[in-house]
């Protein structure tokens, strides 16, 4: 039987954390998690994400992975937004 959780089975169990005990996990800020999650890494999830403000909810096994793995932008991360600079 092939697992469909991309990082275990113990993943199908894991809680999801806030922006705040993921930080407290990895030791860095909390606004540092967030520009991670926007930036696309791996294990953060918008709880709402058609909402332009996102709420981000973290499961702590996939963003230690993808941290240790070097793999902290998701294939598909979003365009970046914002000003060119000239």
């Amino acid at each position: 039987m092939i697992d469909p959780s991309p990082c275990g089975s113990d993943a199908r169990l894991e809680t999801f954390a806030s922006a705040e005990t993921a930080a407290k996990h990895l030791s860095i800020k909390r606004r540092e998690v967030l520009a991670m999650a926007r930036r696309g890494v791996k294990g953060a999830y918008p709880l709402d994400p058609k909402r332009k403000r996102k709420t981000w909810i973290f499961r702590l096994s996939e963003l230690t992975m993808a941290i240790t793995q070097g793999d902290t932008i998701a294939s598909c991360s979003p365009a970046k937004k914002g000003r060119s600079k000239k």
